[in-house]
């Protein structure tokens, strides 16, 4: 699995942004979406043509992740008090 710095540098596009202090950004997007197709059946009876579509059932499993990321931002001065305590 890639980092998620190395992810953001192939993936993001953030546009500036401006905030105030003690304020929370939130990032985020979808990752990865697979889609797996599947069988399942019951051995013996599915092997007889005739019997074969009511003892088997297809589908679709779809698995979507996502990334969120909150970032809270609180400005210091350099001896590290906060501004808004000024």
């Amino acid at each position: 699995m890639r980092s998620l710095s190395r992810f953001l540098e192939q993936h993001a596009e953030i546009p500036g942004v401006r905030i105030v202090d003690g304020q929370t950004v939130v990032m985020g997007g979808l990752i990865k979406k697979s889609e797996k197709k599947f069988t399942t059946k019951f051995q013996f009876l599915a092997n007889f043509q005739w019997l074969e579509e009511f003892f088997q059932s297809n589908g679709i499993s779809v698995e979507k992740r996502a990334v969120i990321i909150f970032v809270n931002v609180e400005l210091t001065d350099p001896a590290g008090k906060p501004y808004r305590d000024r």
